[in-house]
């Protein structure tokens, strides 16, 4: 699972429970068993941000952090 920057990330339903996001998604995704990494290039509010076409094929490394995009999406 990649995640990207999510700003003004507030639940506006139950404000009590303002947690985290990274917090929230390890609370619901502890039941699986894949990788999560954090790529702060990408997502709302980012001034200089990288596009993730839909369909591409990429790789996490979970033992250097690193996340790359290894081909295009098939049109």
């Amino acid at each position: 699972m990649v995640v990207g920057n999510l700003s003004d990330c507030m639940d506006k339903k139950y404000k009590e429970d303002n947690r985290p996001i990274d917090e929230i998604i390890l609370e619901l995704t502890k039941e699986y068993n894949f990788p999560i990494i954090k790529v702060p290039y990408f997502g709302h509010d980012v001034s200089d941000f990288y596009v993730l076409p839909i369909g591409i094929t990429s790789e996490i490394n979970t033992k250097t952090n690193k996340f790359k995009i290894t081909e295009s999406p098939v049109s």
